[in-house]
């Protein structure tokens, strides 16, 4: 098998009943991970909507009332007493989101002995399709599993030689709320929730056997299954629907089937790989073996490669298999018409999951969605964009008034399906920049796709109601504070992470966290910048509002170095860490994702960040993959490649499970993963600036690869080939038809031939064949 094809396929030696090896296979819309086995199989099967509870008001209503007192206790510096009045009025009531939850299991048990061998179970990234291959009896056993987006149906496809042909049992199961009946002898019908007001969901199972047969199960026990006897192919089709969006989910769930069986495995399966491929075969990257590292002919499973990284290996083509897999991750969880991918994306198995597996908008919702657009995926990016303007209408105005008496709207650090957006679990909860910081995926996207009308309809109506909400929150601070005179938010905390107060408490509350101060001043920026080019087309555009948000940006909190320790200061005092390891580097915000400090434009705080990322990793760092991610993309932005290089590595060898999944916490997770493959592509090129900068930041051990498709702002595309770190050749052009910015290369212009005109930019190493 050649190399290359290796790069885009995880493959398991073993059969695993495991989590972590669990390969996952979705569409937006359904989701399952596929167990595998010999004789039992389980695909735990999820769908986008299928969330608890309904719409429900959370909002605490002694809020607004108290608002005044916990701002003065903590101007006074009287954090406990402070800290102790919020959490009884203003954190939710309930206090916590509504949990995504899983839709059943499929069981398939099959009537074959134990015995086997050659077992192999693949998941190929380029087709979207998990697959199981062994011997068993002298027979060759196949089965496949993939989830058609354009025909919403999951497939799960066997094909024996055996010479009794197939024979199993399938059934769908739940660990509670769920009903499961015949509908004929070939069709499973279950169906569940509506209890309360809650979500109702209808699942259905049609088997197709060719030849054989498939009945009622004659003598079962328990719930209803099928008996299946003497195929040579069995074909399962799956479907499901809740009642989310006001539709009858089994009506639904009928006419999806009809249409699936009517149009027939071969015709289904080719249009999900054409549909999933126009996605998919947008980007490659390709990182050449180093010059110690022998080219093999043979790459050994994924489990083996994974363990030979943990033991000191290198294997530089195992991080394109991760981009990969993380690029398959976000197109599979996240298409146009579906909610936003979650922690776990769509692929939950537990009644009671981790984080209740929703959307925490304090780092892990953005970091699901950094790659979105240099991946060439803008479809992908949208359920954000759909959620923003849903969660914004629905909710976030009414906490927003009611809450803290302000215009706009507001979404605090963790919501879920329904778009909570008042403060939830604890003090920590209170924290109403979240939707603030979302708001610049709606910046980011237009800076890759020009397109006015987005900016002019969707974009710019979102950021003003954020900027109209912060303009409200924020309050001037007093004369005895730490920025006296300076607009802040109040109250304040700098994500998850704890200080020591003045009167020697332990605390999260304050004033002024340097990440707001960070993310409020990006936001009016955003949207100067904004309101600047929708004037370009109709002048004097919100002028009011332009003068409004200039003159707070410039009563905003800078950005402060710690005369005691050279490092950015979290908070707005110079408070001592409780924990100096935290694995949260919230203050530093304004390098990545935000863009206002850099080593050009900020050199004195560009080295004091770096001095802030030196002591967070010596201070026993309490590191997890996405956070480390985070600051390898930190590191990219600061031009160290060295550091990108390690910290990926790290990632790796200690915070990725088998399955390729990120361990956060000892809970496998999709949505923190994308932090990984977005420091690696701002290593290889970077467009955040006035220009566009290649190999900024590029890993020593991949001296030599090859990107196509790679997308940059401004509208353009990138392809390029390096080695030996230098550049060789590259093609950078738009795809909108406007002018370039600068490129810039790290080594001298003189070194290259440069083709240029005003929407194409080609250079070409001299004494290379600019063709090769």
């Amino acid at each position: 098998m050649k190399r290359d094809h290796l790069q885009e396929l995880l493959w398991y030696q073993t059969p695993a009943e495991c989590w972590i090896e669990a390969l996952p296979v979705g569409n937006g819309r359904l989701g399952a991970m596929v167990y595998g086995g010999v004789n039992r199989d389980r695909l735990a099967l999820n769908e986008e909507t299928l969330w608890d509870g309904k719409p429900t008001d959370k909002h605490n209503p002694a809020a607004l009332e108290a608002l005044p007192e916990v701002r003065r206790l903590l101007f006074a510096g009287e954090n406990e007493k402070a800290s102790e009045l919020a959490e009884r009025t203003m954190v939710s009531m309930p206090n916590e989101p509504f949990p995504y939850l899983p839709l059943c299991d499929l069981l398939v048990e099959c009537k074959v002995s134990r015995s086997y061998r050659d077992y192999r179970r693949e998941l190929d990234l380029q087709t979207a399709e998990a697959t199981v291959s062994c011997t068993r009896d002298g027979a060759g056993w196949h089965k496949s599993c993939f989830v058609s987006a354009p025909d919403q149906v999951l497939i799960y496809r066997i094909e024996s030689g055996h010479r009794d042909g197939i024979q199993a049992k399938l059934g769908l199961e739940r660990e509670t709320g769920m009903a499961v009946e015949w509908l004929g002898d070939d069709t499973l019908l279950a169906t569940g929730g509506g209890a309360d007001g809650g979500l109702r969901y209808t699942v259905l199972l049609r088997a197709v056997a060719e030849p054989g047969t498939v009945a009622r199960e004659a003598h079962g026990r328990g719930a209803p299954r099928l008996d299946v006897e003497g195929a040579r192919t069995l074909t399962l089709y799956l479907t499901a629907c809740t009642d989310y969006r006001g539709r009858d989910p089994e009506a639904v769930c009928r006419r999806t089937m009809e249409a699936a069986l009517a149009k027939g495995y071969e015709a289904i399966r080719a249009d999900h790989r054409r549909e999933y491929g126009g996605l998919y075969n947008r980007f490659s990257l390709e990182l050449s073996p180093s010059a110690t590292e022998p080219e093999q002919l043979e790459t050994p499973d994924t489990a083996t490669r994974l363990e030979r990284l943990r033991e000191g290996g290198v294997d530089p083509a195992f991080y394109t298999l991760l981009l990969n897999y993380n690029r398959y991750l976000l197109i599979s969880a996240s298409r146009p018409g579906c909610r936003p991918s979650t922690l776990q994306g769509i692929w939950n198995d537990q009644m009671d999951p981790p984080w209740q597996s929703d959307y925490h908008t304090n780092v892990n919702f953005q970091i699901n969605y950094w790659t979105a657009e240099a991946f060439g995926l803008p479809e992908c990016h949208e359920p954000v964009f759909d959620w923003l303007e849903d969660t914004a209408v629905l909710t976030g105005a009414e906490t927003a008034r009611r809450q803290y008496g302000a215009g706009g709207w507001v979404l605090h650090h963790a919501t879920d399906l329904w778009g909570v957006s008042s403060p939830i679990f604890s003090l920590l909860g209170i924290w109403p920049v979240g939707g603030t910081w979302l708001c610049r995926h709606l910046f980011e996207h237009y800076a890759y796709h020009p397109d006015r009308a987005f900016l002019r309809e969707r974009a710019f109506p979102l950021v003003e109601g954020a900027a109209r909400f912060l303009l409200d929150f924020l309050v001037e601070a007093p004369a005895r504070s730490a920025c006296p005179g300076k607009l802040v938010t109040c109250p304040s905390h700098s994500p998850e992470n704890r200080f020591r107060a003045p009167d020697g408490s332990d605390s999260w509350f304050t004033y002024a966290c340097t990440m707001d101060n960070q993310i409020v001043a990006d936001l009016f920026r955003i949207a100067l910048e904004m309101i600047d080019l929708l004037a370009e087309e109709t002048p004097g555009f919100r002028s009011g509002l332009r003068e409004e948000l200039a003159a707070a940006l410039a009563r905003l909190p800078e950005t402060v170095v710690s005369p005691r320790t050279g490092c950015i200061q979290e908070w707005i005092e110079d408070y001592e860490e409780f924990e100096p390891g935290h694995r949260h580097v919230s203050h530093l915000y304004a390098l990545y994702p935000g863009t206002a400090i850099s080593p050009e434009k900020t050199p004195g705080l560009a080295a004091a960040a770096e001095k802030t990322l030196a002591r967070r990793l010596s201070c026993d760092y309490d590191g997890q993959g996405w956070s480390l991610g985070w600051i390898a993309n930190i590191y990219a932005r600061m031009g160290r490649g060295d550091r990108v290089q390690e910290i990926i590595e790290e990632i790796a060898r200690r915070h990725i499970l088998q399955n390729l999944m990120v361990n956060a916490h000892g809970n496998p997770q999709v949505g923190d993963a994308q932090a990984l493959p977005a420091a690696m592509l701002e290593g290889l090129a970077q467009s955040h600036g006035d220009e566009i900068v290649l190999l900024p930041a590029l890993p020593p051990g991949w001296s030599g690869g090859s990107v196509t498709g790679m997308r940059l702002r401004g509208g353009c595309a990138l392809d390029m080939v390096w080695s030996g770190g230098r550049v060789e050749r590259a093609r950078i052009y738009s795809l909108y038809g406007g002018e370039l910015p600068p490129v810039r290369t790290p080594v001298e212009a003189a070194d290259y031939r440069i083709s240029r005109s005003r929407a194409e930019v080609v250079f070409a190493r001299k004494g290379r064949d600019a063709g090769e």
